[in-house]
């Protein structure tokens, strides 16, 4: 699911969330196995898949696959045909013809990488590459379906589509999944909103049929990327609030239709609004639905700024000691400080435009560290300049001129700047006596 997305706030949590969990994939099909016909040209099939439980199942995914007539079809034990007939009578297909149908999967890495991923993910650097499977292993992969009918983590509803072109355009998806098998054509950087699983099935539909597939996608789609990401992500608050401090401005883009196709519900309709072909749910999840909308984090990372303040305001109300103060002084500075080290890390080090452009980069500023180890007036001078800015910053966001979402990050600056530079009346200590009456 170039080098945009995480950039592209969704991305990113789909990094994140990547490495957590070692994931098995659909079992390879051997590339002595794949069956490419006696010359006649494949029924073309586009199977999407719904959403799943681990965060870098949350867009979805899809794969083609090549149907040959004479073909052989592999004899099922009856066991799991029992379990896959069901889904073979919706596909409209022979139970047996599911393990001769061979599918080319681009959604494959090694998720088993850790912070390497992570970091290849930051840097627009991460591997991906196209894989060759059954079409029987890979429902009963994202079904979950074991062949004792057990029902797995996976779950994912599975839409199935026989797409009705020309022998001609079949034998153009066929040459070109086979010209990307090959060892030295099969690998690609994933960028999860401009070059994914989805998109390179999108390019290649759309130029078997000579760019019928995409004709009349230049018109908006609707939301922006970072609207659809969040959309993906809208049970995990953390990911959608801190979204908007890690990722850039290019998630404020609102796509195409072209575009919005990295998302594999929208090339599923496309396919019908085009080619004629209604989708069919040849297997239907059945646990509870996944929220698409929920809490932006707001609230929550208000909180998170302000109790890194907090002792900062109660040290300038209260007139703590000088130790109490300087150790209150590094802590509302180290939560900024962290912002700044990761948005400035990312714009130095990252090629997704999503993460380099980042307007971020005006609200947190790595220097400032050197806060805590400057003198009373350095440090107040020092606070009130960045004040400014975040005042400046605050204008050109309600003018437009700044796009991004960025009042928390603002307010989560300005809190501990604004009680560095600006005096605060001091409260009566406690114990003071009170002043005489009249």
């Amino acid at each position: 699911m170039t080098r945009a997305l995480v950039g592209l706030a969704l991305a990113l949590a789909v990094m994140i969330g990547a490495p957590a969990v070692a994931r098995a994939q659909p079992q390879h099909l051997d590339i002595n196995d794949q069956l490419r016909g006696s010359g006649e040209p494949p029924e073309v099939i586009l199977l999407t898949f719904g959403e799943g439980v681990q965060i870098f199942e949350k867009y979805g995914h899809g794969a083609l696959c090549l149907h040959y007539a004479t073909a052989p079809d592999y004899e099922l034990p009856p066991r799991i045909a029992a379990t896959f007939q069901p889904i073979a009578d919706k596909a409209g297909l022979p139970v047996n013809a599911l393990g001769s149908i061979t599918c080319f999967n681009y959604g494959v890495t090694n998720f088993r990488d850790g912070a390497v991923i992570v970091w290849n993910f930051l840097r627009g650097k991460q591997k991906f590459w196209v894989d060759t499977e059954s079409m029987l292993d890979m429902v009963a992969f994202y079904s979950g379906k074991t062949p004792l009918a057990k029902q797995l983590l996976e779950d994912r509803d599975v839409w199935m589509q026989r797409l009705p072109l020309t022998p001609a355009q079949a034998k153009r998806v066929e040459d070109k999944l086979f010209f990307d098998i090959k060892e030295e054509n099969r690998y690609y950087y994933y960028d999860h909103f401009f070059d994914n699983c989805t998109t390179r099935l999108r390019d290649m539909l759309d130029a078997a049929t000579d760019h019928k597939f995409g004709a009349g996608t230049d018109k908006e789609y609707g939301p922006t990327f970072r609207e659809m990401g969040y959309r993906g992500v809208a049970e995990y608050w953390p990911l959608v609030g801190f979204g908007d401090f890690y990722a850039g401005r290019q998630l404020d883009d609102h796509p195409d239709y072209w575009a919005a196709m990295f998302h594999p519900d929208v090339i599923r309709a496309q396919v019908e609004a085009t080619l004629g072909v209604k989708p069919t749910l040849i297997y239907a999840r059945t646990g509870p639905p996944f929220p698409q909308t929920g809490s932006t984090g707001h609230v929550y990372l208000f909180l998170i700024a302000f109790a890194f303040a907090a002792p900062l305001l109660a040290a300038r109300l209260l007139g703590w000691g000088p130790r109490a103060t300087t150790a209150a002084v590094v802590l509302a500075v180290l939560y900024i400080f962290l912002w700044g080290l990761i948005v400035w890390t990312a714009a130095a080090v990252s090629s997704i435009p999503g993460l380099r452009w980042n307007e971020n980069v005006l609200v947190f500023v790595p220097f400032d560290i050197v806060l805590p180890f400057l003198g009373p007036p350095r440090r107040r001078r020092y606070a009130r300049v960045r004040v400014a800015l975040l005042l400046l910053v605050s204008v050109l966001d309600v003018v437009g001129i700044l796009r991004q979402p960025l009042w928390i990050p603002i307010l989560s600056a300005f809190m501990p700047l604004a009680l560095l530079a600006f005096d605060l009346p001091r409260l009566r200590a406690a114990g003071a006596s009170a002043p005489p009456k009249n």
